[in-house]
Parts: C-alpha cells; structure tokens; sequence
C-alpha cells in the first residue's frame, strides 16, 4: 500500500489548510462530474421519449386506415440515404440538422446525427413527394397546393438532390447530399409507384352539374325539414326557375 502520510520523505510537505482546499475542491469536480452526468442521462431519456412518441403517433395514423385502402402495404423497410439535410420549411437553404433517410413500417423517416429528434411521415398522410421536380401523388395536382417550393427555392448544387415530402400536415423537404436525382428515384421507387398506383384507383371528382330537377328536389327536402321556410323556398325554387 502506498504511504499515505503527507509528511512521508519524499513528499511536499503541505498544511492542514492546504489539504482542506484540496479536498473541497475535489468535492466539488465530484459534484461537477455527476450533475454532468445526470444532465446528459436527463437529454437521453427525453429524446427516446420523443423517438418513442413518433413512432407510436405514426402507428396510430396507420391503425384507422382500414387494410383495403393501405396502398403501402408492399413496401419493404430500407436505408435511403446518409448525409440527408433536413430543411427549413420557412428559409430552404438553411439546414436544420444532418442525418439519414429511410423507409420504415411506420413511413418515411429522418433521423438526425448529434442527438436531433428523429421525423416520421407516417403512410396516411403522405400525399405527394415530389424529387428534382418530378411528382409521385396519391392525390390530384390541383389538390396539392404549394408542392416544391422547398425544393424551387433551395440552393442548386452539383450532384445534390432536392426531395419534398407533401403531407396533409405541410410540407417536409430534404437534401441528399452528392447524390443524384435518379439515386434517389431508385430506392424510392417502391413508394413512388404506390403512390402513383393509389392515384390511379381514386375516382375522378364528378363534374356533371345537377339538373333543375336536382336543384327542386333538394329545395324541396329542405323545405320538409323545416330548414326553408314557405317564403325562402318559393324565392329560391323562383330563381331556379328564371
């Protein structure tokens, strides 16, 4: 055992008062060091909560969707790409974070490096998702307002692709960094063609206007259901009559 004694030969010799300052300090780095700790266990355990509320809200969006009308049921879980910006909604050319890109059960994800939250785009609320200008949508084009104006207005640069993720909550866009456009079609492309698939099942909206006869009928429920009164319906059946 080595000798302890601070007045052992070969030792600097030092007060009481000395060791009392040395040892308080001690103390105190002690303290330091496992509020630190703590502070960092306290970050962890918040950003599993977040990954783990992310994930259950988009599972919860995939359980009301009724199995028939799951157009991604097909889609297998892949890596897309590393080194993937993710974009300010507000100002394109300014990254919010760096991390990678990939299909999961649950949707598209992107999960940041340094401790960022991770994003979920869960499979029902996906609408369009439009890469270097070119658009896969479940719904119509004139539904889809705004689409790319993340990618249009981002900062071209040489061999970087610009993708939009159009959801019925906004848009999410993302940068894949020294990829190209047709890279990222690619590994894409089992969720682009569902999309494109799921477009081509929906109805077209009717665009046949009712007839005069329709217009009557419909007064004339309102009129029994006491919605109209006498007056209001003898105007309105009037007009449809001029």
């Amino acid at each position: 055992m080595p000798d302890e004694n601070p007045d052992a030969p070969g030792r600097e010799k030092r007060t009481w008062a000395e060791r009392r300052v040395e040892i308080k300090a001690r103390g105190e780095q002690r303290k330091s060091e496992i509020k630190a700790r703590g502070e960092q266990k306290k970050a962890e355990n918040k950003a599993r909560r977040v990954e783990r509320s992310a994930t259950g809200k988009a599972a919860a969006a995939i359980g009301v969707v009724p199995v028939a009308e799951r157009w991604w049921a097909n889609i297998e879980p892949t890596n897309v790409g590393v080194n993937v910006q993710y974009l300010n909604v507000h100002t394109p050319t300014k990254s919010m974070g760096l991390g990678s890109f990939k299909i999961i059960n649950e949707g598209l994800q992107w999960r940041g490096n340094m401790g960022f939250p991770k994003i979920i785009m869960p499979w029902p609320k996906i609408e369009a998702i439009d890469i270097e200008g070119e658009v896969s949508s479940r719904v119509r084009a004139s539904a889809v307002v705004g689409l790319g104006v993340l990618g249009l207005g981002a900062r071209k640069r040489r061999r970087d692709t610009h993708m939009t993720v159009v959801t019925d909550e906004g848009e999410f866009g993302f940068l894949f960094e020294k990829t190209a456009p047709e890279v990222v079609r690619t590994k894409l492309r089992p969720v682009l063609t569902a999309l494109a698939a799921s477009a081509a099942e929906m109805p077209a909206p009717s665009s046949t206007p009712l007839s005069v006869a329709d217009e009557l009928a419909k007064l004339a429920t309102l009129k029994e259901t006491g919605v109209l009164s006498d007056e209001e319906f003898a105007a309105a059946k009037a007009r449809l009559l001029k």
